[in-house]
């Protein structure tokens, strides 16, 4: 600042002597030449004020530079941890594993994802799409590490079946007015859910391996909707023919082999979802 004046004064004193020097050669009068060298003062003066506030504006914007980029560091590196973050699943063991149970890692990323977009229920054909997608691929290594071992689908059906059976907890198969699914990761993450999800969860397993499958949507008398699954196979009992297909009957949470139908549902017609 010491500098900035300095020059001010310095620029002042070399124009007031050049005024000097041409009002006597040009005969200028000394009141007018006076006047001269008051507004060329007061035009530096104002001069230098507008340096001094440019100055201060760019300090001002390098220190909010300095600001924003602390912040962008930090902003990366959370997208970082969450980039990289996985969740630990605990799956049960299998019949001819040696362990207690299977760590599955989840990107939490995926999860986070997924579990803020419920969907509605009557848009079941937006979630059979994703079924085919490539985020199903943690449910997919799921279903091909519990039937590789496993000679016929019908087998794998039935190990799907009590796989989700011991796997979550049981839920009440009444509940009413349940209008929102969940994806079948984020079920499998949190380990809980409706039976609505519990029903996408088993049907996302079964077109993993292979097996043919519908989802059976029933309309209950008192306003509430059950959502069960049907399985193509060499089975006996309840079946539904879906485009010249007999998918049988199954439920989540049941010790009835598949085939057989809770006897609420069976004057019921379902609307029947199918994968083709």
């Amino acid at each position: 600042m010491e500098f900035q004046n300095f020059n001010r004064s310095l620029l002042i004193s070399v124009a007031a002597a050049l005024l000097s020097s041409f009002s006597l050669g040009c005969g200028i009068p000394r009141q007018e030449m006076k006047d001269l060298e008051q507004r060329l003062e007061h035009d530096v003066e104002m001069a230098n004020h507008r340096v001094n506030d440019q100055i201060m504006e760019l300090a001002f914007s390098a220190q909010q530079l300095t600001f924003v980029k602390a912040q962008l560091s930090v902003l990366k590196n959370e997208f970082d941890v969450y980039r990289t973050r996985t969740l630990d699943i605990y799956l049960p063991a299998l019949s001819n594993h040696k362990n207690n149970s299977i760590v599955m890692k989840i990107p939490f990323s995926h999860y986070s994802f997924l579990k803020n977009d419920l969907k509605e229920l009557q848009s079941l054909p937006e979630i059979i799409g994703y079924l085919h997608s490539p985020k199903n691929l943690p449910i997919e290594s799921l279903a091909k590490l519990y039937t590789h071992e496993l000679k016929t689908k019908e087998e794998s059906a039935k190990a799907l079946i009590s796989f989700v059976h011991d796997f979550f907890p049981y839920v009440d198969t009444s509940e009413k007015n349940v209008l929102t699914v969940k994806y079948p990761l984020v079920t499998l993450v949190e380990r809980g859910g409706t039976i609505l999800d519990y029903s996408v969860f088993l049907v996302s397993l079964l077109k993993s391996v292979d097996i043919d499958t519908v989802f059976l949507k029933y309309s209950l008398p008192n306003g509430g909707i059950y959502l069960a699954v049907g399985i193509a196979g060499d089975f006996n009992g309840k079946f539904y023919e879906k485009n010249g297909k007999k998918f049988y009957f199954s439920e989540v949470f049941t010790d009835h082999p598949i085939g057989e139908i809770n006897i609420k549902l069976k004057k019921i017609k379902p609307i029947i979802y199918s994968f083709e």
